[in-house]
């Protein structure tokens, strides 16, 4: 089953869509994260460990976003961040399961 929301810090809902063939400005993804509009995309191609990892380390981005970080950071430093935690992580708590 695949969640439809994550809540970040308690405070934060995104939400979770599961979109075919991904493709940010152009170049084909496999997730991405947009803060203002509180929505995380995954590639639907993507399953089990894989989907795990691209979502978890797209969550973290969500986690850099709404504490103001992503501001502070360089844009290599927060994806060395968010590689480094999506392979890290242990429990993460998911909303909405369909």
């Amino acid at each position: 089953m695949t969640p439809t929301s994550v809540i970040i810090n308690g405070l934060h809902r995104f939400d979770i869509e599961m979109t075919p063939n991904l493709h940010i400005e152009g170049e084909k993804c496999e997730g991405g994260m947009w803060l203002s509009q509180r929505v995380i995309k995954i590639d639907s191609e993507l399953t089990g460990d894989r989907f795990e990892r691209v979502l978890k380390h797209e969550i973290f981005h969500a986690y850099l976003g709404v504490t103001g970080l992503t501001e502070l950071l360089p844009p290599h430093v927060e994806e060395a961040i968010c590689i480094m935690m999506e392979s890290c992580s242990s429990e993460l708590y998911y909303e909405g399961f369909e």
